[in-house]
Parts: structure tokens; C-alpha cells; sequence
């Protein structure tokens, strides 16, 4: 695909230069999934987290994947829903959120959020 995985952005300004892991994204992006309405919680291989489970560092590297790309942002994220919310609806809030607060926090475009409905509590 092209993508760097694994890797970060990287810029500057006038103050010098400015390097955002994808580790950084990664929470940022799993943090916001969580306060989304509609969420029970992350899903990856292995791994489940729920709103009501403590954050700890590296929680979200099963369930969040940041690849990046020319300055762009592509991001693919795991979710489990609450029983008996909207599919379209609580994807597009997340799609949302995540877009505004990763492009918030890097000051970098996010060119793709791809959300994968892994299963329904």
C-alpha cells in the first residue's frame, strides 16, 4: 500500500522541529472512540477494552492501527457497540471525532478513518 508503519510524522516550523509518534495518534484516536456515545468499547485481536477499564500505556495497539503516508493520517479502528444503537450513526461520531481531534493534535490532514464493527454488547 505504501504506507509507513511504524512510523511518525515529522515537520517543522519556525521554532524547530516537530515529530508525533504513532503511538501518540494511536491514543488520541482510542481515547476519542471511547467517549463516543453508542461505544461499549475497542476490539482487536486479542485484546478488548472497555469504558470501563483503566488506560494504560500501549492499550490501544491491538485495536488502533495509525498508518502514515506524505504528512497524511490513515487510521483503522476496531469498536464494539452497544446493543441496539445505529451502525451508520455512532461510525459517522466516531469518524468525526477522531478526524477532529488527531487533526487537531498533529496539525496533520487525516486522510482515511476506517472503523470496523467487531461485535455488539
Amino acid at each position: 500500500m505504501g504506507y509507513n508503519k511504524g512510523m511518525a510524522l515529522n515537520t517543522s516550523n519556525l521554532y524547530g522541529k516537530i515529530h508525533v509518534t504513532d503511538d501518540a495518534i494511536r491514543t488520541v484516536a482510542g481515547a476519542t472512540a471511547l467517549e463516543i456515545y453508542g461505544i461499549y468499547g475497542l476490539h482487536g485481536k486479542v485484546h478488548e477494552l472497555t469504558v470501563d477499564k483503566t488506560i494504560h500505556k500501549g492499550t490501544f495497539k491491538r485495536a488502533v492501527r495509525v498508518d502514515t503516508k506524505d504528512n497524511r493520517i490513515y487510521i483503522e479502528i476496531g469498536v464494539i457497540l452497544k446493543y441496539g444503537m445505529s451502525i451508520e450513526a455512532v461510525s459517522e461520531s466516531v469518524r468525526t471525532a477522531i478526524k477532529y481531534n488527531v487533526e487537531n493534535f498533529t496539525g496533520m490532514p487525516v486522510e482515511c478513518i476506517n472503523i470496523n464493527v467487531l461485535g455488539i454488547k
